[in-house]
Parts: C-alpha cells; structure tokens; sequence
C-alpha cells in the first residue's frame, strides 16, 4: 500500500491527488479508477456501500476500483494468538507465550471459535479498532478446508477481522513422504505412502514441481493418425461430431496395448488454444483406436492437423511405463508405494517429497470484513472427473480454486504467497465485491492465477461481482497441468482494476478480459488494466491461436488497457499477440502500451466495434522454426456480416523481417459493417525501405487468397487512411532499446513531431 498521496502520484505521474476527503459525483457510466492510498500504520481497508459517490480519505483516480474508504483508529485491536508449535487449543487464546491458560491456541479451526463468540459479542469487539488473530510461525496443515462463512465476519467495516501471520507461516494441504530407499537396479528411489493417503496427482521436492512420469518426456509430443470417424468442416455438426470427443486413431505402435494401472492413465490432446484431459477407457491394438470415459469440449480433429493451430498432438501421462528420465516420479496405489528418478545431486539421506491432497485450501462464503496477511497457502491439487470435459479456453471448466471466494465482500489479501496449486490460485467467483488481493506472490500453478467472476451474466448488476483490485502482484509459472490456464482471468465482472503486476511464465494468456463471443450485453466492463508487465508466454510452445499478453472477448465498454510492457510471446504454430480483441471486443482503449517480440502481430483485432489503439509501440514480430505464419505489425480478419470498426491512431509499428506483414488480415473497409480509421502513424522497417512497397491496408494472402493485394503508403493515403502518416525510423534514444526496454525517443522523432506522446516505463510491473 501507498504511505502518502505523494507516492501515488510520483509512481503514476499523476496530478490533482489530493489528501483532503472527496466527494466525487459520478454518472453511472463513468470510470472511476483508484489507487488507495493509507493514512495509517495498519493500512485497514474499508468500503463505503455508497454509489455513486465516493469518499475517501487519499486517493488518485488511475484505475477501475470505486467506493473505497480507508481510515485508521487509535482504538487498539482485540488480539487472539495461535501457535502450531507450543499452542493448545483449551487455552484461551489471548497472549502469544505460554503463559498458564491465557496463552495461544493451537489450530487455525479453534482460534475460529474463538473469533466469532467475539464477533457476537458487543462487549468483546465495541471499543476496538479491529479483531487481530496473530499466527505464529509453523506449518498448519489442512486435513480438510478451511472454512470462513458469515459466522467469521468482521462486526463492522470499520472493525474487520485481521488473520495476520509472518514469512514463517504456512496454510499447507500437502503431506510429506519420507522414508525414501533405493529401489535395486534402475537408480529410483521408493517410499511408502501414508495410509490417509488416498490419491494424489501432484509431486513437490523442496518446493519445486517435479514431473508425474509421461510419455513421451516433458516438451516432447505424439502425433495421432486421424480422427475417429470423417469430421464436418470446423463448427459444423454430423453424427461423428459427438463420437469423435471420446478418442482417435494413433498411429503405428504409439499406444501400449497394456499399462500397468490402467485406470489411473491420462491422455492429453492438443487444440488450437486448449488442451483436453482424458482418463483411458480402452486400447483397441487391431485398429489403433484409444477410447475415454470423457469427452473433449471440441472432436478431436477439428483442427485438421498437428501443423495448423497446434492440433494434432498428445502425450500419455501417468504411466508407469513413462518413468524413464531424471525429475519423474509415479504413484504405485496397487503397492502403495510412490517412486522417484532423483535428479543428479539430489541425495537420499533425509530427502523428503510433497504431494498434495486438498482441492481448496481456503473457503470465504458469505465473509465481510476480512483481511488476510503475510502468509503462505501451499499445496492443492486438481481435478479432473471421469465423465468430465476437461478443457476450454482459460480452463473456465473449473468449479475450485485454492483460496475461493463466493459472494464474500470487502476481503483482502496483503503480501500472501500462494503456491503450488493445481486449479487457479485464486477465485473471485459469484456475487463478490469489493475485492483486494495486494502484493501477493503467486506462482507454481497447475492452471492459472487469480480468476474473476463467472461464467454466467446476472441480470441484476448490483448483485454482479465487481470492484476487485489486483495490485503489486506477481503471478508466474502455470499451466503446467491444464496449460489454457491464464494469468489474470476475468469473465463476468465489473470494475475490475489489475494495476502494477508482472504476469509470467504461462503457457497460454497473460491477462483474459471478458467472457462473450458476440455483441450481447453482459455484466462485463470497466476495467482498468495498467502498468502490468507481462512476458515470457508459451515458451513451452503448447498453445496457439489468439493467446496473447492482454486479451479480450465481447462487450467491454469503458475498459482501459494501458501504460503495460508485452514481451516475448510465442504461439505454436500460429498466435502469439500483444493486444488481441476477440470476437465481439468493444468499447475499449488500448493506450501507451509497448508491445515487442510476438510471434503474431502485436496489434490484432478479429472484429468488434469502437475499439481505440492510440500512442502504442507495436516493435518487430518474432519467427523460428515452430512459428509458420510471418509476424507482422496490425491485423484485422472480421467476417462479412459482422460490425467491425476500430481507430489506430498515433502509434510506432516496427517489423524487422523481411516477410512480415506489415497489414495482416482484411482491411478492405467497403463492406458496409467495417469502419476502420488510421492516422498519424510512423512506419519503419529496419531491414528494408517500406516508403514505396506495396506493404499497407489491402487483403492479405491468409484472408483473400489469390486475390490477395496491397497498396503503397500513397496508394493507401488515397484510399483515406493514414493521411498524416509517414515511414521514418522513429528515433529511439538509446540504441540498445530492445534489451534495455528504454523506449524514450529523441527530441528530434517524427513521432513527437505527429503528437505521439513519450512513454515511460519505469513504474511498470511490481514493486517491493
């Protein structure tokens, strides 16, 4: 949190902060963004359930977050203690050491008890400014979840209950395996699992992931043969379409005919921009033919092959069969014994080995007036039904999370690690409010990150989960089950505001906005979306199409993606974008976002209505040997009977390659339902002079085909367009720009000249 008003404003280069309370008088469509700023040690943070006014008492208007209030009290806390190590829980709870009976409880469930007899109590809680539980160091180990319901709210917004633990905290659903031995002749290692054990699917050794046993090994695929019977083309249906969700036809001797456990074998089938799950039904050698018991969201073979959108592809896992290399291990359940390939330098002497057992860890439903800091929640694992689709984009198929929120509000999170998850971290699901996850670490994660709202529209928007703030967080490292899982994903939500992150390190999208394929209404927009640094997507090369750092679907009016640093993303085989709206994206602006090494264009808008590219940096696409489409700089490929309109305006686009296209897509604007405006643009090529190649507007190849076509830059200035635009090479101060991500342009730029705006980066992603 924010110590000062100054702070805010010298982070966000903002102006007219003022540390005097405000009333603000809003229209209800207005966008009413917020960084909040504390005025006390405690940083309590509180809501006024009024709209739409707001007051508060320090506060700059950047972000889509509305009706905070933050203040502090010089009454003192009620405390409560709890002590895992030296705690019990017939002691009362009220002084953190030992001392006769008023010393701290044991378990997080009794100091619970404990919290809410004083949430009912008048007497207990009237002169206090909140109800602290202190926890102590250790590791409270969850045998089931921990619950919050309307039982643990705080009594008042303005006395919340506070669980604040330390660096030495941890809210664990793992079980630790030990007693490890050599197992003779093939180097692995072997230890029993604990009777209460009864299934897990997740494997950590000093808190790194290790790999369950696959085949083929980690970043290698297989490649099926054909679908199940002949498909109709994409997004048609015949009798084959339902049939070919539950199999295919592998290729040569690709499948076993026998695996040890068959029960337990998983098959994991790529398409374009998912990936599906499948338990093993049976193998049918005669023919080549694998069966599931469920089915896959889309027939397998939709996407014809493995070389278009990254269909076609799979690996077995686990599979006894599959413990071939160093870092896998596979659970025996038939001898109740888990087996590990120790990676070199890892020794047998005390080694111990984490699985996890709890689908959710923390539970808040119902909850008010809670706050959560400095703790680790560590260990879920996921799940997978076997007559359960297992996939779709962002893997919204998902009905858990870790720490999951159902109509809970004004609950925080401050400087919590969350990690080593199977579904998303974090869920912001139905009819929650008010919402602040600050300065959170989040990272090893089976999916994605942290998810906001559902994927059903509410009628009554007062009931919609809005006013959610994700700041100064750092999500990295997921999708290693379910790789469709996202950074930041956000479906049926209003006022969502994810400012000050760094998004890293997934396999699919950086940040998701919306949850529509088409122009309905929904309870979605006015989000705000700024100085986010995401980079480093796909480096697994699992999932293609329009992952991208920042993308959208459907209505999204007011929404503001801006001041953010997209770099390194790379699709498979096709996708790989920057900014990517989606079928139906409208209403938003895309300003003074740097966008460079993409394996798409950075810009690409499918179709939508009344979006706004202004001021960006769109710099060089990105191609190697699994890229197959040439990186370009702005795309569009809407269809024939839908609107499709957009404004790209003052921006730099830089390609480096001699094939990239610099105009992707349809960009012939004579159809009655496109609209499209471009102005004031620089152009540069650094490997060629663009001036008077035919490389602007037009249709390319992929949409038009043989009647494919382009225009020189006065070609296309006579068609309208880009009138003031120019071809010059924009004048980056420093030489080294693309290592250095120092993007300030000289004085003497063409841009600057054209009113383009400099952008500063240095208070982009989190801070300490």
């Amino acid at each position: 949190m924010f110590e000062t008003v100054t702070d805010v404003s010298d982070r966000f280069g903002l102006h007219g902060c003022s540390s005097s309370p405000l009333e603000y008088p809003l229209k209800s469509s207005t966008i009413v963004p917020v960084i909040l700023v504390s005025t006390a040690n405690t940083g309590i943070l509180h809501w006024n359930q009024q709209r739409p006014k707001m007051h508060v008492t320090a506060v700059c208007f950047i972000g889509a977050i509305s009706s905070f209030t933050l203040q502090s009290s010089s009454s003192v806390p009620v405390e409560f203690f709890v002590s895992i190590q030296f705690g019990q829980d017939n002691w009362l709870g009220r002084s953190p050491e030992p001392v006769h009976d008023r010393g701290p409880f044991q378990t997080l469930q009794r100091t619970q008890k404990a919290v809410r007899a004083c949430c009912r109590d008048y007497n207990c809680y009237s002169e206090a400014s909140s109800i602290d539980v202190r926890v102590s160091d250790g590791m409270y180990e969850l045998k089931e979840p921990l619950a919050f319901s309307s039982l643990d709210s705080g009594p008042h917004p303005n006395i919340p209950v506070r669980w604040i633990g330390g660096e030495g905290v941890s809210i664990n659903g793992g079980t630790s395996i030990t007693n490890w031995t050599t197992l003779p002749g093939r180097g692995l290692w072997i230890a029993p699992v604990p009777d209460d054990i009864i299934y897990f699917n997740q494997l950590f050794v000093s808190g790194k992931r290790r790999v369950r046993a696959r085949s083929p090994d980690l970043g290698n695929y297989k490649i099926w043969k054909s679908p199940l019977c002949p498909l109709p083309p994409r997004n048609k249906h015949n009798n084959c379409s339902e049939q070919a969700q539950y199999g295919f036809i592998y290729d040569s001797t690709d499948v076993p005919d026998e695996f040890r456990n068959p029960s337990r074998v998983e098959f994991v089938v790529y398409h374009g921009w998912t990936a599906s799950r499948h338990h093993l039904k049976e193998v049918f050698s005669e023919n080549r033919t694998v069966m599931f018991t469920n089915p896959s969201h889309q027939p397998i073979g939709a996407w014809a092959n493995h070389d278009s959108e990254g269909g076609g592809r799979y690996y077995i896992d686990n599979t006894l069969e599959g413990l071939d290399t160093e870092g896998e291990w596979y659970y025996d359940e038939s001898n109740s014994k888990v087996l590990y390939w120790p990676l070199p330098g890892e020794q047998l002497e005390g080694f111990e080995a984490t699985v996890s057992q709890q689908v959710e860890l923390l539970q808040i439903n119902g909850t008010m007036n809670v706050e959560y800091h400095n703790m680790s929640v560590e260990y879920s694992q996921w799940v997978c039904g076997e007559s359960e689709v297992c996939d779709w984009q962002s893997a919204e198929w998902q009905s858990h999370a870790a720490v999951h929120l159902t109509n809970a509000h004004n609950i925080s999170f401050h400087g919590l690690r969350i990690a080593h998850h199977g579904p998303y971290a974090v869920w912001v699901d139905a009819h929650s409010q008010h919402i602040l996850i600050d300065s959170c670490v989040i990272e090893d994660l089976g999916t994605g990150g942290v998810r906001v709202g559902s994927n059903a529209t509410v009628s009554d928007r007062s009931s919609a989960v809005k006013n959610v703030l994700i700041y100064n967080c750092t999500i990295q490292d997921g999708g290693w089950v379910f790789p469709s899982g996202t950074g930041i994903f956000i479906q049926y939500a209003y006022y969502v505001n994810a400012t000050g992150n760094e998004v890293s390190f997934f396999s699919y999208t950086g940040i998701s906005v919306g949850w529509s394929w088409n122009f309905d209404n929904t309870t979605c927009g006015n989000h705000y979306i700024g100085f986010n640094r995401v980079r480093n997507l796909g480096l697994r090369r699992e999932l293609g199409d329009a992952m991208a750092c920042f993308y959208t679907l459907g209505l999204n009016y007011g929404t503001q993606i801006v001041n953010n640093l997209c770099h390194d993303v790379y699709g498979f085989y096709t996708g790989g974008y920057c900014l990517s709206q989606d079928q139906g994206s409208s209403g938003i602006l895309m300003e003074k976002n740097v966008c460079l090494k993409v394996t798409a264009s950075p810009q690409n808008q499918h179709y939508g209505e009344k979006n706004v590219y202004r001021n960006n940096m769109f710099l060089y696409g990105y191609t190697d040997s699994w890229t197959q489409r040439n990186p370009g700089g702005l795309r569009t490929s809407p269809q024939d009977a839908l609107p499709n309109s957009f404004l790209i305006e003052g921006n730099i686009v830089v390609i480096s390659n001699r094939s990239a296209l610099l105009f992707d897509g349809n960009w012939n604007d004579s159809n009655p339902h496109w609209s499209y405006s471009l102005n004031r643009n620089v152009y540069w090529s650094t490997v060629s002079d663009i001036s008077k190649e035919s490389i602007f507007g037009g249709c390319s190849t992929r949409s038009c085909g043989v009647h494919a076509y382009n225009y020189t830059l006065e070609e296309w200035q006579n068609t309208g367009h880009d009138s003031q635009s120019v071809v010059a090479d924009p004048g980056f101060a420093d030489p080294h720009y693309y290592s250095s991500l120092n993007f300030t342009l000289v004085d003497t730029s063409p841009a600057l000249k054209l009113g383009f705006q400099q952008i500063d980066l240095r208070e982009v992603g989190p801070r300490g």
